[in-house]
């Protein structure tokens, strides 16, 4: 984990980090690979309109984003691979940095290939 995230709280499987005061709620399920598609489809099962989702894939693990509108300066960005997700809310100018940065701290995490 980046050295300007601090875990703020833990449970079983999630933890809510923290970054500049900004929270993100980590979800791990230990009972999902790297290849797992749930909580991808969990997320297109939603057939909201106001989410964007795009996914990627390799020989070793399932990726996905999903931005989400809040409203017109504001958006709910999760990603995640296989059976780790995280997700905050972020401002535009923010996104595309939060995002990476976000990406790097889930495709770290150790799950079963």
């Amino acid at each position: 984990m980046p050295d300007d995230f601090i875990v703020a709280e833990e449970s079983e499987n999630n933890f809510i980090l923290e970054k500049s005061g900004n929270p993100y709620i980590l979800f791990v399920n230990p009972h999902e690979n790297r290849k797992s598609r749930t909580l991808y489809d969990t997320v297109k099962q939603l057939n909201d309109k106001d989410i964007d989702l795009a996914h990627f894939e390799d020989q070793e693990s399932f990726g996905f984003i999903s931005i989400r509108d809040l409203d017109e300066k504001k958006y709910e960005v999760s990603v995640g691979v296989g059976g780790v997700k995280l997700t905050t809310e972020t401002n535009e100018k923010k996104l595309s940095d939060e995002a990476a940065q976000m990406m790097a701290i889930v495709d770290s995490i150790t799950q079963e290939k």
